[in-house]
């Protein structure tokens, strides 16, 4: 189970044992000279569709990112649209055609979950899908419990969806685990479900 951290905050050293951290672009306040070793950092950018998309894409790109993560995702498009400025940007910078690839976030919209039953051209710089479900349960009234089979229908399919829709593209999946909840029981249900990792939210110290 491979498990990715994301970062509220910047810390002073990264300490912590993992192959890569996830980092909101803007949270970076154009620090392009962090030196975070030989850990490969993945910062958080909206989708195409978000007004601060433009401005967090250049963020991100102030680190020559590895990988950059797809918010708000409406459907295939908005990943093509995600994928052409960052050609255009590789390009301006003389960087590797392809070489910036992408994971999606499913189940944060409504529209990324009917996303997930249509059928997708082929994206070549998708390389992982994330569910979260964090902003649909914002929206909604009531009182879930964090456990899988306490959740809204919709949101338990978009949660098997996301799952099948890795499996048949050979991607991995990640779950992001909420930071208010038990975090083991989050990681083991989430294996036990099927996703290949998790992504973890790290307190504000």
């Amino acid at each position: 189970m491979q498990k990715l951290y994301y970062l509220t905050e910047i810390p002073p050293a990264l300490t912590l044992d993992a192959g890569s951290f996830l980092i909101d672009a803007l949270r970076l306040d154009g620090q392009a000279s962090l030196d975070f070793g030989s850990i490969r950092v993945k910062p958080i950018i909206e989708a195409a569709d978000h007004p601060s998309s433009m401005a967090m894409l250049g963020a991100a790109m102030a680190i020559q990112p590895d990988t950059i993560v797809v918010r708000g995702v409406s459907g295939t498009p908005d990943l093509q649209q995600i994928s052409s400025r960052l050609a255009v940007e590789e390009a301006e910078r003389g960087w590797d055609d392809g070489s910036i690839k992408m994971f999606a976030v499913m189940g944060d919209t409504a529209a990324s979950i009917r996303a997930l039953t249509l059928n997708w051209p082929n994206l070549p710089r998708l390389s992982g899908l994330i569910f979260s479900d964090q902003r649909l349960l914002a929206l909604r009234t009531g009182d879930f419990t964090a456990q899988r089979a306490g959740l809204p229908e919709p949101i338990r399919l978009a949660r098997s969806l996301t799952i099948a829709r890795g499996q048949e593209l050979g991607l991995p999946t990640y779950a992001w685990i909420a930071a208010d909840g038990n975090t083991t029981n989050a990681i083991g249900q989430a294996e036990h479900d099927g996703f290949t990792g998790a992504i973890i939210t790290l307190p504000i110290a």
